[in-house]
């Protein structure tokens, strides 16, 4: 550094901090829609590839209490994370999905309809 360019070098050097700063703050945490997800939808080992016919061919009526699990292998119809593992009761059936009564968190029935990410509960 020479004496005669030592102020500006240091206006360079403040700038350079400032503009850290302003980088630091613009980088926030993604609210994505499947944001922590990786293992959640995730497929076992021996369970990836092709999804067997039987699972679109079972028959859900009204009232058949049933649990909803996300299948990472069909993105498209997938319920929310916050759905994963609950247990509802099905209100309506249509020709590609399900209406499910779920609570989230209080006792408050919610209503949401899947496309058939859902299994009949065993006891």
């Amino acid at each position: 550094m020479f004496p005669e360019n030592q102020e500006r070098n240091l206006a360079i050097l403040k700038k350079n901090r400032k503009d850290a700063k302003l980088q630091s703050r613009k980088m926030t945490n993604s609210k994505g829609y499947r944001r922590g997800t990786r293992d959640l939808f995730s497929r076992k080992f021996g369970k990836r590839g092709v999804i067997p016919l039987s699972t679109y061919m079972k028959v859900y009526k009204i009232g058949d209490i049933v649990d909803i699990k996300g299948n990472g292998a069909v993105q498209k119809g997938m319920p929310y994370k916050a759905y994963h593992g609950k247990t509802g009761r099905v209100f309506n059936v249509t020709a590609h999905a399900l209406g499910v009564i779920v609570n989230k968190r209080q006792v408050f029935p919610t209503n949401m309809n899947i496309s058939f990410r859902i299994r009949n509960m065993t006891l």
